[in-house]
């Protein structure tokens, strides 16, 4: 966990995330007891080192499945305060942002990319947050003002130009991490628009409460979206052909844009 962390920290990922990345890892592989076994037969590998391989295997099998259940809560509890105390994450936007903006986009991905575009061509001003870096770079080579970081992270949160902006979209799939954007905006910029986004409904509620305007649910708005399709169109190959054409091209769009 520890070198993975250190890989996704050399990558210019946040603290956060590359703690979260690395606590996939820690896990003994299985595979380790395959080369094990094969030195064991060939005499490299006697039965104490053996012995010991299978005790730390069965400790991090039970407590990986543990940490990485539980990841949010353990690096919210006992490493971000930790790293609070160290000097500021220098992978992270350090700066106060001075320039405000209409609308400020969560996550440039595959939902974020349809509406940066669809505010581009509205000339409405907006800016992307992201803790992506290779997202960031991809903004940035199309002059698309963005700021590197991650929105559960209260001191990023205050160096954002989130107070005068009309609209705050926020396409990532995090509840947790939603429910505390949504909660600080609420502190600083009551008359924002707020849209959120989800993939279960479990957590729909507790959105709402912490005060999103609306909530994007993509497997609701893809039901709706055909259900229109079917009702507006005719039911033949052609209109589906048609369909075909529109979303490869689209598709290439987003290749040229170097979008994900």
């Amino acid at each position: 966990p520890f070198i993975l962390y250190l890989l996704f920290r050399f990558s210019k990922f946040t603290r956060k995330n590359s703690f979260l990345a690395g606590i996939t890892a820690a896990q003994v592989s299985e595979f380790g007891f395959i080369v094990l076994f094969m030195g064991r037969q060939f005499g490299h590998v006697d039965d104490q080192t053996l012995s010991i391989f299978t005790l730390v295997a069965l400790i991090t099998i039970f407590s990986s499945s543990y940490l990485i259940t539980y990841n949010e809560r353990i690096y919210d509890k006992f490493l971000h305060p930790l790293f609070s105390r160290l000097k500021k994450d220098k992978h992270r936007q350090q700066d106060r942002a001075s320039e405000s903006y209409d609308a400020i986009i969560i996550g440039y991905h595959r939902i974020g990319w349809k509406i940066c575009e669809a505010l581009k061509e509205k000339n409405i001003k907006f800016a992307v947050i992201d803790y992506n870096p290779e997202a960031i770079g991809k903004l940035s080579s199309r002059r698309i003002p963005a700021f590197f970081g991650d929105i559960s992270d209260l001191e990023f949160l205050e160096s954002m130009p989130l107070e005068k902006a009309k609209l705050i979209i926020s396409t990532i799939p995090d509840p947790d991490d939603q429910k505390c954007l949504i909660t600080y905006v609420r502190t600083v910029n009551k008359g924002a628009v707020i849209i959120a986004n989800l993939s279960q409904n479990l957590l729909l509620k507790d959105l709402y409460r912490a005060g999103a305007d609306y909530v994007m649910m993509p497997h609701l708005l893809g039901g709706h979206w055909m259900s229109e399709i079917i009702k507006s169109k005719h039911w033949n190959k052609e209109t589906f052909a048609e369909l075909q054409k529109e979303q490869e091209a689209e598709m290439q769009l987003r290749c040229a844009c170097s979008s994900h």
